[in-house]
């Protein structure tokens, strides 16, 4: 997204590539999952952001949003198609005693699927950085407020990781798992 608003930061940084390696981040994708897994939540992993610069964009603000957007609004399309699949075929709709192997094989894959994209989703718009809510709330606060938020980002950041590790956030984590299965079990079933 930030490519096609006109910055080429993504693209010099080599990070325009499906290549997986390319995105590890030591933190986000080994560390991070570990630490919610013992936290007793489901362990998201995150990859290593694609770096961008603000000044590249006609409208900063606006399409810094609109990149922050995009990862969270893929995950939606990416669980909107797999939950059309399955309201097409009808295959959750059967019932679980109903199911072949190979169906009830799929209609798991599905709610997997479906569950850890819109978890994805959610996670992402928290506005804590660096999560792409963060940039979502920096270019809507006010100047003054905006620059001591962009001032406290590693604090933010901080304080977050320490919440987690210490299991202060497992209440909410249960909670939030508890009803985005029902979100996805409705998705599926109707």
């Amino acid at each position: 997204m930030a490519y096609y608003l006109g910055d080429p930061t993504p693209k010099i940084a080599g990070r325009l590539t499906i290549n997986p390696i390319k995105h590890i981040d030591l933190f986000g994708t080994i560390i991070f999952p570990v630490l919610l897994y013992f936290a007793g939540f489901i362990p998201l992993i995150l990859f290593k952001p694609v770096p961008i610069n603000p000044i590249h964009f006609k409208h900063p603000d606006k399409d810094s949003v609109k990149v922050a957007l995009a990862g969270p609004g893929i995950n939606l399309v990416y669980m909107l198609i797999m939950a059309l699949f399955f309201r097409i075929t009808g295959i959750a709709a059967k019932g679980i005693n109903n199911l072949t192997m190979f169906e009830l094989l799929i209609t798991r894959f599905g709610i997997w699927f479906i569950f850890v994209n819109l978890i994805i989703a959610s996670f992402n718009l928290i506005p804590i950085p660096p999560l792409d809510g963060s940039w979502v709330l920096n270019s809507i606060l006010p100047l003054r407020i905006k620059f001591y938020f962009q001032q406290f980002r590693t604090y933010l950041m901080i304080i977050f990781i320490i919440l987690v590790i210490t299991g202060q956030l497992n209440f909410l984590f249960i909670r939030l798992r508890n009803f985005f299965l029902k979100i996805t079990l409705w998705i599926m079933l109707g």
